[in-house]
């Protein structure tokens, strides 16, 4: 499970306890945008792509967040975004 792997990823990579914690809720926002990705492109399904571009958007909004200020995350997410269309 993709939460799974990425508790496994910080934990492995410092030794410690994980710094950002994926919770339940953030794994349901990540179905929800993929959800809203396929809908913004007439899909009656999400894709692998939406899934991956969801994913994609959540690591740059939530585990970049602690390095980063808020303007500088939003920016990213938007270049992202237009990179993708």
């Amino acid at each position: 499970m993709y939460g799974m792997q990425v508790r496994q990823r910080i934990h492995d990579d410092d030794g410690e306890a994980p710094a950002v914690p994926i919770t339940v809720r953030q794994l349901e926002a990540v179905v929800r945008i993929s959800e809203a990705l396929a809908r913004m492109q007439l899909c009656r399904s999400a894709t692998q792509a939406h899934v991956q571009l969801a994913l994609d958007l959540f690591k740059v909004s939530t585990l970049n967040a602690a390095t980063a200020g808020v303007a500088d995350n939003v920016v990213c997410c938007l270049l992202h975004l237009q990179s993708w269309e």
